[in-house]
């Protein structure tokens, strides 16, 4: 179990956001029959639109010729969650028992802040929110100046601070 966790700029989970704008983004995948099973990678036009908006073309390139191949299954999963039996993608709050920071590019076009903060009041409270007024949904590629490694740095050092304080009073 973990001390704590970041979630960063995260994708809809089943009933907590809206999936339209990953599966137009990602409308390419999404017309090729039976997606699910296979990795999928969106075109560059796709990725450059939603993913790589507020980059410049020089990065883009450089960052989609590194992207890889995502799983097909997990993306039917959560777009379609209300299919999917298992509830694969479904969180099941109560068995998170840490603090979360949950970190979302206001210009994230794929992932909406809007979503990721439904995500992280959906988590209950104690949960912390931050809307990156600058960033787009590739935060660590767009952090140049490592603000938001830095931000996440001290987060975490007072949260595990937290529970080192909290084991010694037990």
């Amino acid at each position: 179990e973990p001390d704590a966790l970041i979630l960063l700029a995260p994708e809809a989970a089943a009933g907590l956001g809206n999936a339209f704008p990953t599966t137009r983004a990602l409308k390419d995948v999404c017309a090729t029959p039976l997606f699910w099973q296979k990795g999928v990678k969106p075109s560059f036009k796709s990725a450059r639109e939603y993913l790589f908006n507020t980059m410049t073309e020089k990065q883009a390139q450089a960052a989609y010729s590194q992207m890889c191949f995502e799983s097909g299954l997990a993306l039917k999963e959560l777009w379609f969650w209300y299919l999917d039996t298992k509830n694969r993608s479904e969180i099941e709050r109560e068995k998170i028992d840490c603090p979360i920071m949950t970190l979302a590019g206001a210009k994230d076009r794929y992932s909406s802040a809007r979503t990721a903060r439904r995500i992280s009041r959906h988590l209950g409270q104690g949960r912390h929110f931050h809307r990156l007024q600058k960033f787009g949904h590739m935060i660590p590629l767009e952090d140049t100046h490592f603000e938001v490694a830095k931000q996440m740095h001290v987060w975490l050092c007072w949260q595990l601070g937290m529970q080192s304080q909290k084991n010694k009073a037990v």
